[in-house]
């Protein structure tokens, strides 16, 4: 377990440009009377430091993105795909309408399935990120 960790913090370091984490983040408690369950919690001041913790996990998420969108060649729509997309968007409507639906095999109908419940779980959790709440909005 301990190697484990020893390659993900040198993976880390590298994707990173090999800045290291401070030991101990600098701990302060609010000044003003709390007055929900979050103003209890201790602030964490992780800007102060420049190697601190904050910085070192955004570097390495920001590194990251940046190979995952290279190496998926990610970027926005250009203008000349959007028509295909309509006709794409329109050719799955007729598919439910003339009931096309029922010819697809297992597997097809496993992976359209799958592709269905990644958007319903991305909506989801950008509404709860949003919400800032698993369940309901705050009054």
């Amino acid at each position: 377990m301990a190697a484990q960790a020893q390659r993900a913090l040198k993976v880390a370091q590298r994707l990173a440009g090999r800045i290291r984490p401070s030991v101990r983040p600098t701990v302060r408690t609010p000044t003003h009377t709390p007055r929900t369950r979050h103003d209890r919690s201790l602030v964490f001041a992780w800007t102060a430091d420049p190697n601190g913790p904050l910085i070192f996990n955004t570097r390495v998420a920001w590194s990251a993105i940046k190979t995952v969108w290279t190496k998926e060649a990610l970027g926005p729509p250009s203008m000349a795909q959007f028509p295909e997309a309509q006709k794409q968007f329109a050719k799955g409507l007729n598919t439910l309408r003339t009931l096309k639906f029922l010819d697809w095999t297992v597997e097809e109908a496993a992976k359209k399935a799958l592709a269905g419940f990644n958007v319903v779980a991305f909506f989801t959790v950008g509404e709860m990120v949003g919400r800032r709440s698993i369940v309901g909005y705050k009054a």
